[in-house]
């Protein structure tokens, strides 16, 4: 990742975390793919995500008509560990690739037609619930 050119850090950024909200806020058309997780063991959890979106000029801040309209898809894997042990709340921390594909029409502001990008995460969760069974007669 270039440093030099903050645009194209925007821009990704805007795909990887604004995509679902941004879709349902204005009404754009919003499609989740196949997603999938692996808890291997209740801490280590690897996953596959696939997203499909189409956005405003205005929401990826591209130069040209603001309601210009692009198909842009994304594919993310990664993996999360839960650190179990800390009742009420389970932190947890993780890491995520991702790579999106974007139309030959703004590939000049991304510098390519397939961005790649990192990062790292941390967060809380609530405990994971155990499945219960209910034993009795029915009445």
């Amino acid at each position: 990742m270039r440093t030099s050119q903050p645009n194209r850090r925007c821009i990704a950024l805007v795909l990887v975390v604004g995509g679902a909200a941004a879709a349902q806020e204005h009404g754009h058309h919003h499609h989740e793919m196949p997603a999938d997780e692996a808890d291997l063991d209740g801490r280590n959890v690897p996953f596959a995500r696939v997203e499909y979106v189409r956005k405003l000029g205005h929401d990826l801040v591209l130069p040209g008509p603001p309601d210009a309209t692009y198909d842009l898809f994304q594919a993310q894997i990664g993996y999360v560990h839960r650190f179990t042990g800390f009742a009420p709340l389970v932190p947890t921390a993780g890491a995520v690739i991702d790579v999106s594909l974007v139309p030959a029409s703004i590939e000049g502001v991304y510098g390519t037609r397939m961005p790649v990008g990192a990062f790292v995460f941390v967060g809380l969760q609530p405990p994971r619930m155990e499945a219960t069974h209910h034993h009795g007669n029915a009445m």
